[in-house]
């Protein structure tokens, strides 16, 4: 029978309402370009934060430039830091190594999964953190030539 907590099937029955798997949070953040020389990571300047409803939940975070770049022969790294307190603390968790010619421009994604065993209902914050590997050749997560933003996406997903 129809009602509120009922769906209806391709085989004209109504069932239970499925649960878990669905998106209940979306935090959006973006930023414009940033340079720099550094052989440790820094803040790109992207970040967001994210209070889950539920300890049970997962988290999908994803990060879009559209331009990275390196201006020499070194690559540049970049990852995906998750920690409690701010922009760029806590510790990786999930990231990158471009090696590109100089001075040339391209698109990049990454992701990072956190399962239900490493989520609280904490405020946690999610930053794109940069570096190069040898303190000199001047690299970015993004260079802000296309006239677009950089883009940081996290979904709670419910259990």
């Amino acid at each position: 029978t129809a009602s509120s907590s009922t769906v209806l099937y391709g085989d004209q029955t109504y069932k239970a309402e499925p649960t878990g798997g669905k998106i209940h949070q979306v935090v959006r953040a973006f930023a414009s370009g940033e340079l720099m020389t550094s052989s440790t990571f820094n803040s790109v300047g992207l970040y967001a934060t994210i209070t889950p409803s539920s300890a049970s939940s997962s988290l999908l975070v994803w990060a879009f430039s559209p331009a990275i770049y390196n201006n020499g022969t070194e690559p540049l790294y970049a990852q995906i830091w998750k920690g409690t307190s701010g922009e760029g603390s806590g510790a990786t968790i999930g990231g990158l190594r471009c090696q590109k010619d100089a001075t040339e421009y391209s698109p990049s994604t990454m992701t990072a999964y956190v399962p239900a065993s490493g989520v609280t209902t904490d405020a946690t914050t999610f930053t794109v953190m940069h570096k190069n590997s040898d303190n000199s050749t001047l690299v970015g997560w993004y260079d802000n030539v296309t006239g677009c933003q950089a883009e940081l996406v996290i979904l709670e997903i419910l259990a």
